[in-house]
């Protein structure tokens, strides 16, 4: 409520004086019009600089804190008062980037490219040029995703890219190993990867000795699958994971806040997910799993091996179980019952087990068979 309340004064600051300036322009025009209409004066230009100086009675650092607490819109809006202000609002504006059809990624990197000093200030950086989301489309422009890989490698390279802390790629074609390397060396602070592999027939799913398993403490990894070709049945099950993927995130990254290896494509089950129980990770807030086998087993083993991953992972908040499989009722009511969790995203029939314990306020119901999409969202 304190920072609701701090946005909403800080937008009514700002927008004071952005009505201020638009109220002395309309009355000075309208005075000139009045008196000479024939011949404007000065004094409508006059109007606007009395406004301009009147944004910069503000002292920079009380501007700066104002728009820190402004919604994305609002900083944009505030952006276009003055150029002075819209040099205080450039750490806001270009935070975050999310890029979600080719021809933003497009124009986007083209003004990244000639702008780069707009690029260093970059938080998190997700590329989306396939807006399919699984279906290609005929209608939809090429887009050139090498192309993209060489500027988002010249502006790391070129030094624009040093604050990027989150990278997530989720193109129709796996990018260059060279990406990888460059963003490892390039950005220091990077610290959260997404990555969606296309499956296709005679495409390879990961590429064993990929550079991007070269990373280190990381916060935060997404792995995704998507299929690009109408009735492309060859999908294969139970595909082993690199190890240098594991070692990755078991014994290199034990900070690690958000897990995502979602191996449900359709009915099929792409990845072997079990070593992922072997991970611990105590600062883990958000998990998304595709079919584990363990996890629909009732051997006594498979059980314990569960309850000591969940017994590791007290702070988690946000659980998603992707997949097909009938998880045993032990298992799910263990998650349910997890002291921090708020949001859940599963079938309907998971939530009969949930007991007294249970404190969920987002729930994503996925539905039961083969379709994978998430039809149900309430809180």
């Amino acid at each position: 409520m304190g920072v609701e309340l701090q946005a909403q004064k800080s937008s009514q600051i700002l927008s004071r004086l952005s009505i201020s300036g638009k109220t002395s322009k309309r009355k000075a025009v309208n005075k000139n019009k009045a008196l000479k209409p024939e011949l404007p004066t000065s004094s409508s230009s006059t109007s606007v600089l009395t406004a301009s100086n009147q944004a910069r009675d503000i002292p920079d650092d009380v501007i700066y804190e104002i728009v820190k607490w402004l919604p994305r819109v609002d900083v944009m809006h505030c952006s276009l008062m003055s150029r002075s202000i819209y040099n205080l609002c450039k750490p806001f504006l270009y935070t975050f980037v999310d890029l979600s059809y080719p021809e933003s990624c497009r124009s986007a990197l083209k003004f990244f490219s000639r702008r780069p000093d707009l690029a260093r200030w970059i938080n998190t950086l997700i590329i989306r040029p396939n807006p399919g989301a699984g279906w290609s489309n005929s209608a939809d422009k090429p887009m050139d995703e090498r192309w993209m890989v060489s500027v988002i490698e010249d502006l790391a390279l070129g030094g624009s890219l040093t604050s990027l802390r989150t990278f997530e790629w989720y193109g129709k074609q796996t990018p260059r190993e060279s990406l990888w390397s460059v963003l490892r060396s390039s950005c220091p602070k990077l610290r959260s990867i997404g990555l969606c592999v296309t499956i296709s027939l005679g495409s390879d799913l990961l590429d064993p000795e990929s550079n991007l398993f070269d990373f280190e403490d990381l916060r935060g990894f997404h792995l995704t699958t998507q299929i690009l070709e109408r009735g492309y049945t060859h999908v294969p099950k139970n595909h082993e994971l690199p190890p240098r993927l594991w070692s990755m995130l078991l014994e290199r990254s034990p900070n690690l806040e958000e897990l995502t290896l979602d191996g449900a494509c359709l009915s099929d089950e792409v990845w072997q997910l079990e070593p992922v129980l072997r991970g611990r990770w105590p600062r883990l807030r958000k998990l998304a799993l595709g079919h584990i086998s363990a996890l629909d087993s009732s051997t006594s083993s498979h059980e314990q091996t569960i309850s000591d991953f969940l017994d590791a992972h007290a702070n988690l908040e946000d659980v998603s179980l992707i997949g097909n499989a009938s998880y045993s009722p032990q298992t799910i009511s263990e998650f349910l019952s997890m002291p921090k969790i708020l949001s859940w995203k599963g079938r309907l029939a998971h939530l009969k087990h949930a007991g007294p314990k249970c404190q969920i306020r987002n729930l994503c119901l996925t539905p039961q068979g083969k379709s994978w999409r998430c039809v149900k969202k309430s809180t």
